[in-house]
């Protein structure tokens, strides 16, 4: 929790935005545990969070959910509630597919070569 709020205090800082980051980044630490624990059906406790052991359809079902709620929190906060929901969820939409095509683009490409798929 804390290097989730210092990583979002950091971005706020730079982009101006009062503590919008830190409680989005902060929520996603709360809930990343759980929902680790929904998108793996086993029941290990050493299964660790790599692309090796989630596969490409495993890191699609917890990299997507988690972009999705990140951008609503960030984009509901900033424009102040729900007022106009149709376009708030067309731009949280949008910017969390590109964040994913993004992070799932560089998890792939930094994933050792021995085990991909």
């Amino acid at each position: 929790m804390g290097i989730a709020f210092l990583t979002g205090l950091t971005v706020d800082m730079f982009s101006n935005t009062p503590g919008i980051h830190a409680s989005a980044t902060i929520l996603l630490a709360f809930i990343k545990d759980f929902w680790f624990r929904v998108v793996i059906d086993r029941s290990d406790d050493d299964i660790q969070l790599s692309w090796n052991e989630l596969g490409i359809w495993g890191s699609v079902k917890y990299l997507l959910p988690l972009i999705f709620v990140h951008h609503a929190i960030i984009f509901s906060i900033e424009n102040g509630g729900f007022n106009s929901f149709g376009f708030l969820f067309i731009k949280v939409m949008y910017s969390a597919l590109y964040s994913f095509v993004i992070v799932f683009a560089l998890s792939f490409l930094i994933a050792p070569k021995t085990r991909r798929i």
